[in-house]
């Protein structure tokens, strides 16, 4: 049984998460995936979204941003 609510379908549904590298945020990006949702995520932190991108490769389809605080 699964710890997450089950919706009607998710499929080609568009979904925005921030702080989705690491903890609850990623735990989200990884369920709304596996329904087959279209999810956009965006971290402070680089290191953790690229390594939740590579979890969930070959099926995702990354745009990579970084911006350096000057």
């Amino acid at each position: 049984m699964s710890n997450f609510a089950t919706y009607p379908s998710l499929e080609n549904r568009v979904i925005l998460i921030t702080g989705g590298g690491s903890g609850i945020g990623a735990s989200l990006v990884e369920h709304f995936a596996s329904q087959r949702a279209r999810v956009a995520f965006l971290d402070i932190a680089e290191q953790p979204s690229l390594d939740l991108v590579e979890r969930l490769a070959p099926t995702a389809r990354t745009v990579h941003s970084s911006c350096a605080a000057t």
